[in-house]
């Protein structure tokens, strides 16, 4: 049972999957009840025979080519790709890879796996042509292919085909594709064109409020840029929608020590304690809303904004009063 029996090409025609493509238009990909049960126990036996040898386990797939439904076949062929690549057999995983996509095309899956190896093995622009064939028959995942594809391009500088390849989504429904809108938005905050970055979060803000990082991403870009009353809209916004949502919480707390040290430093170094009021209320509301699991790192971050305002107030004490900065501490 040699896998070169797979396919009777000895090496991967990329010009043959585009044209394959060609003739293909992009559709959901769908699985049914029946076939993910029957995949189900296929993986725990192939995971079984996994662990008593690789090879165990490769043959175990071969063989069951012959009994499995046509429409399951593309995942087997993804499993033996892996055991192909881990045997450092790279002309072996590529054609198993085309079997993949030649068997499902619709399946984001494979196309990435097989874009991601082609990278790996320094195989950049075919690895590239891989990913824009997927995203032309792609309706499930489309935005992992597109994520992965802006991300290859801007290496490449290719500013202008990034900014054509997102141009594409407007015609796509934004719960598919807000992702890659994301991807977009982080793409121009990269490059330094702020303005477009701002209006992609603002967008996606409104279209998918309830996915905390678009606040997160957001809000840093105005950090950034030390808008901080614009960070400060954008974390209270968030935290409306995701009140649990940790990352704003410590966002929000960042910027309100800002505030207090900006207000307050010139108390701090003729020695008087930190007050750190605005501080110390966000605290209190931090940790009545956020998830639990967080509520010791609240503690550990208020530890750290006491330690740096108390230092500065101790040597404010030791140049107004002539009291050691050792002393000082203890007379906050």
């Amino acid at each position: 049972h040699s896998i070169s029996n797979l396919s009777t090409t000895s090496s991967i025609n990329l010009s043959t999957i585009s044209s394959f493509n060609n003739k293909n238009r992009k559709q959901d990909f769908i699985e049914t009840p029946q076939i993910k049960s029957i995949y189900r126990e296929f993986y725990r036996i192939f995971r079984k025979k996994e662990k008593e040898s690789l090879e165990s386990a490769k043959q175990y797939a071969i063989n069951e080519l012959n009994y499995i439904p046509e429409s399951l076949k593309w995942r087997i062929y993804l499993e033996l790709a892996e055991i192909a690549k881990r045997n450092n057999d790279f002309e072996e995983a590529r054609l198993l890879y085309q079997q993949v996509v030649q068997s499902q095309p619709y399946a984001s899956q494979g196309w990435l796996e097989w874009s991601k190896m082609e990278e790996e093995y320094g195989y950049f622009n075919e690895s590239l042509t891989i990913l824009i064939d997927g995203l032309n028959l792609c309706n499930n995942n489309y935005d992992s292919l597109l994520t992965k594809a802006i991300k290859q391009q801007e290496k490449k500088y290719q500013f202008n085909l990034i900014r054509s390849m997102l141009s594409n989504l407007k015609n796509e429904p934004t719960d598919k594709v807000w992702r890659g809108i994301l991807e977009g938005a982080l793409f121009e905050q990269r490059i330094g064109n702020y303005n477009v970055a701002r209006l992609l979060f603002k967008y996606l803000m409104i279209q998918v409020p309830w996915y905390g990082p678009i606040y997160y991403e957001a809000y840093k870009l105005e950090e950034k840029l030390g808008k901080y009353k614009d960070c400060l809209d954008i974390i209270h916004r968030g935290l409306k929608e995701l009140p649990r949502y940790g990352p704003l919480w410590f966002g929000l707390l960042r910027i309100y020590e800002r505030y207090d040290y900006k207000t307050e430093i010139k108390y701090w170094i003729n020695g008087s304690r930190p007050l750190l009021a605005n501080y110390r209320e966000q605290i209190s509301n931090a940790i009545t809303h956020i998830s639990k699991e967080l509520t010791w790192k609240i503690y550990f971050e208020l530890s750290q904004v006491e330690e740096r305002s108390g230092e500065i107030s101790a040597n404010g004490l030791n140049n107004t009063m002539f009291i050691s900065v050792h002393s000082a501490r203890y007379r906050r």
